[in-house]
């Protein structure tokens, strides 16, 4: 490290040890942030507005400065109309950068896959377009499955979390006994979802997407068909892929787990055998092929 990387690194440190109370240093901690993960940065005059962006998304954050405050945060994905996000506005207003710097990170890892922008910009259109039929299939399930213990463990989505920010989508499927006990009030939790997703309990996977040595055909819009039966009940429908709803792309979808899971050996290799996936994990260039615990 250089004489002039080493004076970055501590002025870097210095700003994220000052208090941010003002607009003005919100903006000064923002930058650093910025430089820090290879974004861009643009502040208008007076402070009022700043621009976080990519060549392929950004964030818009509006301050309102008689209150020191965020009063707007907007995310735009492949120069469509910008979405309201409710959760970095608050993360903004808590000063919780360590958080901020998380949902940062999340919206990059959107794009990772090794490929030019037009394919990219593709790929996001196919994790987009499946969150959205998994929120309509949860939407589904929870006008149809009134038991929540049913909801979380026999249904097909589980509890669903949508994407927020730069978190990904979340479907929790196992709620251990023991997760419902809150030790330090000594108290028995309801099993409820809003327990469920404001303790984060239970075990979860996150719905991403990596890349592919070999090309995938993913959806490039929904693929669901919703059809009512004659009790009154809506089931869902699946299209198969085709030329028109679905592109070959070098990524693949990927359910990652939010904490280790125990699994039979044997469910593994079903799971290979179905999927085709080799669940061989690289560690320090190695392969691991999964262990048995005895």
């Amino acid at each position: 490290m250089d004489e002039r990387q080493q004076l970055q690194k501590s002025l870097d440190t210095m700003q994220k040890n000052i208090e941010v109370r003002s607009i003005a240093t919100m903006l000064e901690r923002l930058e650093t942030i910025c430089r820090q993960l290879n974004l861009k940065f643009a502040a208008k005059m007076h402070a009022s507005q700043c621009f976080i962006y990519s060549s392929i998304y950004y964030v818009e954050i509006k301050f309102n400065q008689e209150k020191e405050s965020v009063d707007d945060c907007q995310i735009s994905h492949n120069d469509k109309p910008p979405m309201v996000c409710t959760e970095l506005i608050d993360v903004l207003n808590r000063r919780d950068f360590t958080e901020f710097t998380k949902h940062l990170e999340g919206l990059a890892a959107i794009y990772k896959i090794k490929a030019d922008r037009p394919i990219t910009e593709k790929a996001y259109q196919a994790l987009d377009s499946l969150e959205k039929d998994l929120e309509q299939m949860a939407e589904i399930q929870k006008n149809q499955i009134n038991d929540i213990n049913n909801l979380v463990h026999r249904s097909p989505i589980g509890v669903l979390e949508s994407r927020k920010g730069g978190h990904p989508m979340k479907l929790t499927f196992f709620v251990p006994p023991y997760d419902l006990l809150d030790l330090e009030q000594k108290l028995s939790l309801p099993l409820t979802v809003d327990v469920v997703i404001e303790r984060k309990l239970g075990y979860s996977a996150q719905i991403l997407l990596e890349d592919s040595r070999e090309p995938k055909r993913l959806q490039s819009k929904s693929l669901i068909i919703v059809k009512q039966r004659p009790d009154g009940k809506n089931l869902a429908h699946f299209l198969e892929h085709n030329e028109q709803n679905s592109e070959l792309l070098p990524a693949c979808y990927v359910l990652q787990l939010t904490r280790p899971l125990p699994i039979s050996l044997d469910l593994v290799n079903k799971i290979r055998k179905l999927t085709g996936i080799n669940l061989t994990k690289q560690i320090d260039g190695q392969n691991n092929e999964p262990q048995s615990m005895i």
